[in-house]
């Protein structure tokens, strides 16, 4: 498992990355929010 900057890290301007992604589930609580997404990684 990847920590957010880690995984944003990754991406280059420009570049097409391939990843086929969905969210799953979204749940928001006053002023924060937590997602579960699948991201396929070819």
């Amino acid at each position: 498992m990847w920590k957010g900057q880690e995984y944003i890290g990754n991406f280059k301007d420009g570049k097409k990355s391939n990843r086929i992604g969905r969210i799953l589930f979204i749940d928001i609580e006053n002023d924060a929010a937590i997602a579960k997404v699948e991201i396929l990684m070819p």
